[in-house]
């Protein structure tokens, strides 16, 4: 019988979800990058900016610490194609009476505001499977 020592396999969830972090992080553009970087410069004094969590036609969301809090958050940034269109004020706007909201399938929003000209807001950090199909 054999004495080496038994690897555990990894689950296959790990290795997709891993190659899609990758896959990700290689797609970054040039411009997103430059967005990452703004938004981690501007928000430095409250959040840590930790990694790139998802993007999509809409906006990129950003693993952050909220240094104050002692917790990570979720900091969605609209793209800059879409706050070309949608006007900042109606974006805070939407995003004060959301804030306001209080139910149970309803994300609770912590904070927002504008790096050079992108609405972001924050929210919590859900631990989970990503909700793209």
């Amino acid at each position: 019988m054999d004495d080496r020592p038994v690897r555990p396999l990894t689950p296959p969830g790990d290795v997709a979800e891993r190659r899609a972090a990758t896959r990700r992080l290689r797609q970054l553009s040039a411009r997103d990058s430059e967005i990452v970087q703004a938004v981690r410069a501007a928000l430095a004094d409250r959040y840590e900016v930790e990694c790139e969590i998802g993007r999509g036609g809409m906006a990129i969301v950003l693993l952050a610490r909220d240094l104050r809090l002692e917790r990570h958050v979720a900091i969605k940034i609209i793209r800059p194609e879409l706050a070309q269109v949608v006007p900042l004020e109606r974006f805070l706007r939407e995003v004060h009476i959301e804030a306001g909201l209080d139910h149970p399938n309803i994300v609770s929003l912590f904070d927002s505001g504008e790096v050079e000209g992108l609405p972001y807001y924050v929210m919590p950090y859900v631990k989970g499977e990503s909700l793209r199909a």
